[in-house]
């Protein structure tokens, strides 16, 4: 199915949380399953989480929090923006498999049904700044646009043309388990992914305690993707 939003304004706060194994917690929408396409809209509700915790069970879940969009699988966003700020806060031993957070996108991944899918992010601005504070024992995926992208490259390009975040990325915890990956536009790349006129303007600052990898454009790229970088800055 496809599905398509225009025209559109979030100006409520969005507040979770959850004792589920995942949690999506997005300003315009929480989980993007089927192929969307966003224009011309735009978030200014504040997103808060916090006080979450494992499962009855023991298992532990994941984080998807955005500003738009917390899980994106498919489709295009153009002319979009978020303007208001993000924060998250947690105690130890909770979300152990990972958080995935951006000012636009928390997470890109392909739908198993769909093949050679190509998405695009155009014209997109995040000015909103991001806090995050965990002394979780977890993996941390924090970008100014997307927090992380991870796809087979035969599966899944990304576009993100005239793509630019001017909020202030900062990230904080005691733990000294997990990782922490800071990103000024992406956090995480696994995937074919082309940047085509794209910036950073906001600070990125990570307080932790170990293993942290920064980058004012891009955190970590991995060993199996494909990336293209035009005309691209970083001014933080």
């Amino acid at each position: 199915s496809t599905v398509t939003i225009t025209n559109s304004t979030n100006s409520g706060d969005v507040s979770a949380t959850s004792e589920s194994i995942d949690a999506y917690a997005g300003g315009m929408v929480g989980y993007a399953y089927s192929t969307v396409t966003i224009t011309n809209c735009t978030n200014s509700g504040t997103l808060t989480v916090g006080n979450i915790s494992n499962t009855n069970d023991g298992n532990n879940g994941r984080l998807y929090m955005a500003g738009l969009v917390s899980t994106f699988n498919a489709g295009t966003i153009s002319h979009c923006e978020n303007l208001s700020s993000a924060k998250f806060t947690t105690a130890a031993n909770n979300f152990a498999y990972g958080f995935m957070i951006g000012g636009l996108i928390g997470y890109i991944s392909p739908t198993t049904s769909l093949v050679d899918q190509v998405i695009t992010l155009a014209d997109c601005e995040n000015k909103a700044d991001l806090d995050i504070k965990t002394n979780a024992f977890s993996t941390i995926y924090l970008g100014g646009i997307l927090g992380q992208l991870w796809a087979n490259k035969a599966d899944l390009a990304v576009n993100f043309v005239r793509v630019k975040n001017s909020g202030n990325i900062t990230l904080g915890g005691t733990c000294t388990a997990g990782s922490y990956v800071v990103g000024g536009i992406t956090s995480y790349v696994l995937a074919e992914m082309h940047y085509n006129d794209c910036h950073n303007t906001g600070n990125v600052t990570a307080k932790v305690q170990k293993h942290a990898y920064m980058g004012g454009c891009i955190g970590t790229i991995d060993i199996d993707a494909s990336l293209v970088v035009d005309g691209c800055t970083n001014k933080g």
